[in-house]
């Protein structure tokens, strides 16, 4: 009936819109992420149109700089530092430790 065509073009919908704002989302962190910082992982709750992100800084200034390029970002600026601390990498030559964060973003999409 008409009811599921209208929740066949919702669920379409939804599936358009998450194939459009990965790449959008990946481009938006692209052009404010140190190269001295790298993302692990990036967790999208769209329920509350949050973006919780996860990775390493070489040092805290570098994770400084990250956090300052997002505040200062047109639409990722409602971002909130939820934890960092030093982080052992194995494959780390210089055996230095790194910064590890958590970070969640607001109203990123």
């Amino acid at each position: 009936g008409p009811d599921a065509a209208r929740v066949i073009g919702e669920i379409n919908e939804i599936i358009d819109a998450d194939r459009f704002r990965w790449t959008d989302l990946l481009s938006r962190f692209e052009n404010v992420l140190p190269d001295d910082v790298s993302i692990h992982s990036i967790q999208p709750n769209f329920r509350e149109r949050t973006v919780q992100l996860s990775g390493v800084a070489r040092d805290l200034s570098a994770l400084t700089r990250f956090v300052d390029n997002l505040l200062k970002s047109e639409d990722l600026s409602q971002a909130f530092l939820q934890s960092h601390g030093e982080v052992k990498q194995d494959s780390n030559q210089s055996n230095q430790a790194l910064t590890g964060f958590s970070i969640v973003i607001r109203e990123a999409f």
